[in-house]
């Protein structure tokens, strides 16, 4: 059941009267024309069983279903029942029109290096992906490639030929978009050379502050922090030439909680973080994932960053100290107003669900004053 604070709707009437789309060196489109509008778009991840029936997908253009996984040999074997155990939600999805297309992730250095470096797996993949594609009739992929420490050059190389030749091989009408991080630590995602094949970029905005990260911080900072915040990543993407109607900002549905040497910003952590959902959402669903944001401001007062309009938590206990840092109405809030006024491609939620509906009403406020 959604539960809505009076100063969440208040929050939202506000923000949603003064939401607005000023051009960016040209007019607005008219009354009705989407063409430019912003997308919203999410991740559904399979854990997350049949929460799909409780959502209006109709608030989504796009959903990710996540994920299918892709070993060092370049299979896709673990498929998470992909598309048969399926079928109801893409059935569902198809009936109001939102386009569910599944994600092939690769997510270790264990799977990636060997995989790109060899021309004979990522063909294999490519011949996979598209098998797979073709299977479900899908309207294209979503692909998250995701390394966090600098790739050798015959990775790179490899990570590159691999996406010329997915291109080639899929239908032209067949969108491949494509998780694309804040910054590029790998050096894989050269965009001078990656943009011709891939559609759109889901750009990473989240884990500026990440869960074994040194220092406790925004998870998703719109502005601030050293030059790490929204505002930068998007100034790089335009700076390599990326059309902004391809940017699609990813926005977190969960927060993370670390143990810090004090409360100060920016606190030096003193071990790994926990993961924080924003609500309490269903154990069958997630029975690791028990602390929601939700539960600790039962008890404890949001603070907020003024620098860069991230709201987090303090707490202590015989322990310990602990900041919790995370999204909410106001700073989600926010994030959607500048998709909006900078005329980027859209926004995707990371993962749907996680809020159990209570950030709906900013989709669909979102929605509706996109086709004005």
């Amino acid at each position: 059941m959604r539960r809505l604070t009076p100063i969440f709707f208040l929050w939202m009437l506000s923000w949603s009267a003064n939401w607005s789309v000023p051009a960016r060196g040209q007019d607005a489109p008219p009354a009705g024309d989407t063409s430019r509008a912003p997308l919203v778009a999410g991740y559904y991840a399979w854990w997350m069983t049949d929460a799909w029936t409780e959502m209006d997908l109709s608030l989504y253009d796009r959903i990710m279903f996540f994920t299918t996984r892709v070993d060092s040999s370049g299979f896709i074997l673990t498929r998470n029942g992909w598309p048969d155990a399926w079928q109801d939600f893409r059935t569902a999805a198809d009936s109001v029109g939102t386009r569910l297309v599944p994600t092939v992730a690769m997510m270790e250095a264990e799977t990636i290096l060997p995989v790109f470096a060899d021309s004979v797996r990522w063909q294999r993949l490519v011949q996979d992906i598209v098998r797979m594609v073709d299977e479900a009739d899908s309207p294209g992929l979503h692909l998250d490639v995701e390394l966090f420490e600098p790739a050798p050059d015959a990775t790179i190389g490899g990570f590159h030929a691999f996406l010329a030749a997915l291109r080639r091989a899929l239908p032209a009408e067949k969108e491949i978009s494509a998780f694309a991080p804040a910054f590029d630590v790998s050096r894989m995602y050269g965009l001078d050379v990656i943009a011709p094949h891939i559609d759109m970029f889901y750009v990473q905005g989240y884990d500026i502050h990440w869960l074994t990260g040194p220092t406790a911080g925004p998870v998703a900072p719109l502005k601030a922090w050293e030059g790490r915040s929204w505002k930068d990543i998007v100034a790089r993407y335009r700076a390599a030439g990326i059309e902004d109607a391809r940017l699609v900002m990813t926005v977190p549905y969960y927060g993370y909680e670390w143990p810090v040497e004090h409360t100060g910003y920016g606190a030096p952590t003193t071990g790994d973080g926990r993961i924080l959902t924003w609500a309490r959402v269903d154990s069958l669903r997630l029975p690791d994932l028990r602390l929601s944001v939700e539960a600790r401001l039962d008890k404890l007062a949001v603070l907020r960053d003024t620098l860069s309009g991230s709201p987090f938590y303090t707490r202590a206990d015989s322990a310990g100290v602990y900041q919790g840092w995370f999204e909410d109405a106001e700073s989600l809030g926010d994030k959607l107003d500048y998709v909006g006024r900078e005329r980027l491609g859209g926004v995707a939620v990371f993962l749907m669900g996680y809020d159990n509906g209570q950030f709906t009403p900013l989709l669909e406020a979102f929605q509706e004053r996109r086709t004005r």
